[in-house]
């Protein structure tokens, strides 16, 4: 008899505005025995603070800033202020935001900085990238910026940031549910794929944030 091998998966998604399909996500992945992640925006934690909690209650949640803001263009003392006004909303409603995902994916070396200093782990780097860069990953990101004309003077990414980088996006592969490793989710993108999510024979690994996974 061959060897049956276990796809690991985490599912994991970006709320900016549809906390419905986060909340029917949160439960289809409860429902399965996953464990997920969830970085909502802070706004969205104090309007809706009991669908939050309903999400919190078996899964993992960060912020996505607090109205999906351009960390990339913000000044440093701004986005200080955004992310513990953030921190500070979730447990103002017994929440622990535990991670963070940058919006857009757009940061400098130093908001990773402001998160270390804070001990909240990061998920905003894709997985490839995390290892084709290694400790240098500080020059890509400053010339990834520079391109789009966002100048900052390079700043070393800190050694004790916990990086959770992520693998597969549902914005640019359709079959995404299909693959291994940390999946990123769009909230309004769920209903596309919501029959296709759990009819995969896969199996979630809940991952210690000390690991690196």
């Amino acid at each position: 008899m061959g060897k049956t091998t276990v796809m690991k998966q985490i599912f994991t998604m970006d709320v900016e505005k549809d906390i419905d399909a986060a909340v029917a996500c949160a439960a289809q992945l409860t429902k399965n025995g996953i464990h997920g992640e969830f970085y909502i925006c802070g706004y969205l934690v104090e309007k809706y603070p009991e669908k939050c909690k309903k999400i919190a209650k078996n899964h993992t949640v960060g912020g996505h800033g607090y109205y999906h803001e351009n960390f990339a263009m913000l000044p440093l003392k701004e986005q200080k202020r955004l992310i513990k006004n953030t921190v500070t909303i979730f447990a103002k409603h017994g929440m622990k935001m535990e991670g963070w995902r940058f919006p857009r994916l757009d940061f400098t070396n130093k908001s990773l900085s402001l998160l270390a200093r804070m001990g909240i782990y990061d998920s905003s780097f894709n997985r490839q990238v995390w290892k084709r860069w290694g400790h240098f990953i500080f020059l890509r990101n400053w010339l990834s910026n520079l391109k789009r004309g966002q100048f900052f003077f390079p700043y070393l990414i800190p050694l004790e940031l916990i990086e959770k980088p992520w693998d597969n996006v549902d914005l640019e592969d359709t079959e995404f549910y299909k693959k291994s490793g940390r999946l990123m989710m769009h909230c309004w993108e769920f209903k596309k794929y919501e029959k296709y999510l759990f009819s995969q024979k896969t199996k979630n690994t809940k991952v210690d944030v000390d690991n690196h996974a």
